[in-house]
């Protein structure tokens, strides 16, 4: 069996001031890749024309602006994928489905200058090898977003949408008598977590809210901060606190909603 690449002592090898590493894995429903499509998928979709080609690993690497992008087929597949799975409960068949899983692809994309700019790469790579006949998704930690899904939400790069949904998990949970969220990506921005703690609002609703914070947050890089309010209108004003996280490591942002 091939031994899976170690990308992150290359992603650590770079200057340690830039973000990490983005890192995903195209799942397959069988041990083939098909190459010349996903070439062809890049220049149709995003306009970039790959010269590189795979090596005798079936492993691609390409240099585009100021990062790199390795892209490895591995004819195996990854146990942990289906247990993630059960993560996305918008996907009701997606256990059995990842189930079937026999060979995915590692998608890395190092070097950039800042997270955005990676974020915005790895989307647009990953919706292009999802578009192959054979793909049943895509495992991003801590779940499994189907292929349909992350092309449909990715293709919105072209009308200047950030892609949010797909770069950042909106974990849902009871809380009592009551649901509770958080996020879980937007340390890669360099911003804190965001959780909302026993809410009346339906799942459906505190999803929404969760995602819609997140994106103003990224896409206007604002920096909440304790003791602030937050609204989407003049007339809602939110309570915002920092302090240890509940369903999250350190520290995060606490919304009242």
């Amino acid at each position: 069996m091939k031994e899976i690449p170690d990308y992150r002592e290359a992603a650590e090898a770079a200057d340690e001031t830039k973000p990490d590493m983005r890192l995903g894995f195209v799942l397959l429903k069988d041990e083939v890749i098909d190459w010349e499509t996903f070439f062809g998928n890049m220049k149709a979709d995003w306009g970039i024309e790959l010269d590189a080609r795979p090596n005798d690993d079936n492993t691609l690497v390409f240099d585009w602006e100021d990062m790199m992008v390795a892209v490895s087929f591995i004819p195996a597949p990854i146990p942990e994928a289906v247990d993630n799975a059960r993560n996305n409960v918008f996907w009701e068949d997606g256990v059995e489905l990842v189930q079937q899983h026999k060979a995915h692809v590692i998608v890395a994309v190092m070097r950039a200058g800042d997270p955005m700019t990676q974020s915005l790469m790895y989307s647009m790579v990953a919706s292009s090898l999802l578009k192959l006949s054979n793909t049943i998704g895509i495992y991003q930690i801590p779940t499994v977003f189907p292929s349909d899904y992350f092309v449909m939400v990715s293709d919105s790069i072209r009308e200047d949408i950030l892609p949010v949904p797909t770069w950042i998990y909106f974990g849902i949970y009871p809380d009592g008598d009551d649901f509770s969220g958080y996020t879980y990506g937007m340390t890669y921005f360099g911003m804190d977590e965001i959780e909302v703690i026993q809410t009346k609002a339906e799942p459906a609703e505190l999803y929404d809210f969760l995602m819609d914070v997140a994106y103003y947050v990224i896409d206007n890089e604002v920096v909440l901060a304790d003791g602030e309010t937050l609204g989407f209108s003049e007339e809602q004003k939110l309570a915002v606190t920092r302090s240890e996280g509940v369903a999250v490591e350190g520290e995060s942002i606490k919304i009242g909603f």
